[in-house]
């Protein structure tokens, strides 16, 4: 779908990363600049996949080109390794944007205009240029140099604030979430942003430059939360996993053999009711209507949690869902890939490695009634450096000035 579009990527770690891979997904041709000094930092977490080992997961932890962290985020680029701290790096990466539509990066405020690689300087070179800075807290503004990450901006922006236990209750306070949302849905606005902006260079021919956040997407990702605070005035509470708030039942039950999630409301009280054997709660007074139930919260949640807790999940799942009730167990990530909607929808798949060997991804979940997308392995370091160089005339590319400082992190 845009295999016409070519992409520099000069991002590193997630957000970044994120966004870029999205745009390969959909056939834009990505160059991802890795430094000298082993390339993005995420190749160096483990565990590692040894594809030539096939399931043999005893090698988990040995060192190779593909960090889990590092598939993740970046199938189906093209990796280039070169010092654009150097000034013979720089006029490369300059040479290629003359060919590129879109650049994404993610140094600190102001680091790459020492390198003459800011948008400025780019944009004079490539006029369409569509240049994209994702940072922590924005380019402007009191904290704009400093250095960020995911949870941080979960604890900054409010959104560790209504997750977790309520205060009153075992374990409760404030909670993280271990997948790193901010960046992922900072990727994901990224990726929004460069695809609208190359819609409106199609209509005018200009290019577009496009400050992202992390700090803004965190807080713009409170949603219905957030937009409460702004009606009501008050922040909203924990309430762990139950939507207590606005219906009962809803929430994690404990069964025999791990837990489910039921989320039902008014009109399938009496369904759930029958489904569990206890179609008597319909007439109870405690549980007549919504607000008795609201009310008598955890009475009912307690009588649930006893018939729950005494069968299997499955068949929990199975009693509910069957009456219409929406339910689902919660899985560990083994299960949830080995669920059969899952394997139906053929999220986990394997692609072939260069040298031989195939690799388990997850794909993207998009899906198009004319088009496939394809699904390509990440790159080996520096592999397609050769390759890149000598569309833009820069190989044999001279050996790098050791002298030259490495080039900083985010």
């Amino acid at each position: 779908m845009l295999n016409k579009i070519k992409v520099l990527d000069l991002t590193r770690v997630l957000a970044g990363p994120w966004c870029t891979q999205i745009l390969a997904d959909l056939g834009a041709e990505v160059i991802k600049i890795e430094n000298p000094d082993g390339g993005d930092e995420t190749r160096l977490a483990p565990p590692y996949f040894h594809p030539e080992l096939d399931d043999d997961l005893s090698h988990a932890a040995e060192r190779s080109d593909w960090s889990a962290f590092y598939v993740c985020a970046n199938r189906g680029k093209k990796s280039v390794v070169l010092d654009i701290s150097s000034p013979q790096g720089q006029q490369i990466l300059q040479q290629l944007v003359k060919s590129c539509d879109v650049l994404v990066e993610n140094f600190k405020v102001g680091n790459l205009a020492r390198y003459g690689l800011d948008y400025a300087s780019l944009s004079a070179i490539n006029p369409q240029l569509i240049y994209c800075s994702v940072t922590g807290y924005g380019q402007t503004g009191p904290c704009a140099a400093q250095p960020g990450y995911d949870v941080l901006f979960q604890g900054m922006a409010g959104l560790m604030s209504t997750c977790g236990l309520p205060d009153a209750e075992p374990g409760g306070g404030p909670m993280r979430t271990m997948v790193p949302n901010t960046d992922l849905l900072t990727g994901m606005y990224a990726c929004t942003g460069i695809l609208a902006a190359l819609m409106h260079r199609n209509a005018t021919g200009e290019g577009q430059y496009i400050d992202i956040a992390l700090l803004d997407t965190a807080i713009v990702a409170n949603a219905y939360l957030g937009t409460a605070y702004l009606a009501s005035g008050k922040s909203p509470a924990r309430l762990g996993n139950s939507a207590g708030l606005v219906v009962v039942p809803s929430g994690v039950f404990n069964c025999f053999d791990g837990s489910v999630i039921i989320q039902s409301n008014p009109r399938k009280w009496p369904a759930l009711c029958a489904a569990l054997g206890h179609p008597e709660w319909v007439d109870d007074a405690r549980f007549a209507t919504l607000p008795d139930r609201l009310k008598n919260a955890k009475t009912l949640n307690a009588l649930l949690e006893a018939v729950t807790q005494t069968l299997h999940k499955a068949d929990v799942v199975a009693l509910l869902s069957g009456a219409g009730v929406p339910c689902s167990p919660v899985n560990n990530l083994q299960e949830a890939l080995a669920e059969p909607q899952v394997v139906h929808r053929g999220l986990r798949q394997e692609v072939e490695v260069p040298g031989g060997g195939r690799m388990p991804v997850l794909k993207n979940p998009l899906r198009f009634s004319t088009i496939r997308l394809k699904t390509e392995a990440p790159p080996r370091l520096g592999e397609h450096t050769e390759e890149v160089l000598r569309s833009v005339g820069a190989w044999p590319l001279a050996a790098q000035d050791d002298t030259q400082p490495t080039q900083e992190k985010v």
